[in-house]
């Protein structure tokens, strides 16, 4: 697969200390919206005027190109949403906010913090870095079994998948929004390691 340079965020180790920071204290979770195209913009923004909080934009890979000349390039998974985790308490009052405007979603009358489903799925896009990236995934007789990465926290979500074009459909809710995509994965060679796993 050919490299492309087509990186719209990285999560950095210097936003992993910031989460690093938060899971040592309690820290509370939202969920924001701005215009779309404008995710990236907002969350850099918000991580730079907001030193106590990390925002995470929602991105997924994906596989673009010709079969034999594939590359990955960052996707917006969901158009429109940031999230945003702050210490608890922080109370998004106390947010500085940039150029780019946005509102934080209230589903319930919560004051926009996340809970139940929606806070799972926050804490998941924190675990990936706001990036679904490339999963592994190994051949067992007729079908794939993914071993690591994103998809490996999302199997009961699964849908579908392709050999041909190695992706995996998957199908889940976000903030009241049904979200459909494909997300990729690599096929490895099994080794003695992965065989025990069967």
């Amino acid at each position: 697969m050919a490299a492309r340079n087509s990186t719209l965020w990285t999560y950095t180790d210097y936003y992993k200390i910031r989460e690093q920071d938060l899971r040592e204290k309690a820290f509370d979770a939202y969920c924001l919206f701005c215009a779309t195209d404008h995710e990236i913009k907002l969350t850099r923004e918000l991580n730079y005027l907001n030193a106590e909080c990390l925002a995470l934009p929602f991105l997924r890979m994906k596989r673009e190109g010709s079969r034999s000349n594939s590359f990955l390039v960052q996707k917006i998974l969901l158009s429109g949403y940031v999230f945003i985790f702050c210490p608890t308490g922080y109370g998004l009052n106390l947010l500085r906010r940039g150029e780019t405007p946005f509102r934080i979603l209230d589903r319930k009358e919560n004051g926009g913090l996340l809970v139940e489903d929606d806070r799972k799925y926050a804490d998941w896009i924190l675990k990936q870095g706001g990036i679904l990236d490339l999963s592994k995934a190994i051949q067992v007789g007729d079908r794939v079994k993914i071993i690591s990465g994103p998809l490996l926290d999302l199997q009961g979500y699964i849908t579908g998948y392709s050999k041909k074009s190695r992706n995996f459909r998957v199908q889940f809710e976000m903030m009241g929004v049904a979200v459909n995509t494909w997300l990729p994965f690599e096929l490895v060679e099994p080794t003695e390691k992965w065989r025990e796993l069967d």
